[in-house]
């Protein structure tokens, strides 16, 4: 696995978290065996999160009817 690593920056320079951490941006293109990787960075001391959205179900359009309250059905007939 290879790729480019960027350390996240604002306009006042490297971005800190709220517990003063710095966060690592890394695109890697298309990942053959994401779930690996992911179990890999989570045994990894000091990882906190590894970002990678695993087992999601695909987007939708819209939202199932069951899903839709009043105020996001009047949003969707506008």
């Amino acid at each position: 696995l290879s790729g480019t690593i960027e350390q996240r920056a604002d306009k006042d320079g490297p971005y800190l978290t709220d517990g003063d951490h710095f966060i690592l941006d890394a695109s890697f293109g298309r990942i053959p065996d994401a779930e690996a990787i992911a179990n890999g960075l989570a045994a990894i001391p000091g990882v906190v999160e590894h970002g990678l959205f695993l087992n999601m179900e695909a987007p939708r359009s819209s939202p199932p009817q069951a899903a839709r309250g009043p105020c996001l059905q009047q949003t969707l007939n506008r």
